[in-house]
């Protein structure tokens, strides 16, 4: 059996659809696998690893312990390109 969580978040906010099955996202600071086809607006993610998981739990497509190097080549791109597909409605927080 397989929990599955589904992120509202995708390449119409520069997940890049090339990282379906490849990507690893960070939630309750845990790496999990990005399964199946990323979509324009959601991605799915496997939650096996992080049953304390629930819906609203923050999902960090990359940053501190994630870097944007590891989504980049997961897509098959370079960072940049990552961060220049970035839009409005993608939420990021920053750190001092």
């Amino acid at each position: 059996e397989t929990h599955i969580g589904i992120v509202a978040a995708g390449y119409g906010d520069g997940f890049f659809r090339s990282a379906s099955s490849k990507a690893k996202v960070l939630i309750n600071n845990r790496k999990v696998n990005v399964i199946g086809r990323v979509s324009m607006d959601s991605l799915a993610i496997d939650l096996n690893q992080v049953p304390n998981a629930k819906v609203g739990t923050p999902v960090k497509l990359f940053g501190d312990g994630l870097p944007v190097e590891d989504l980049a080549d997961a897509a098959g791109t370079i960072p940049y390109e990552i961060f220049t597909s970035l839009n409005p409605r993608t939420v990021t927080l920053t750190e001092d």
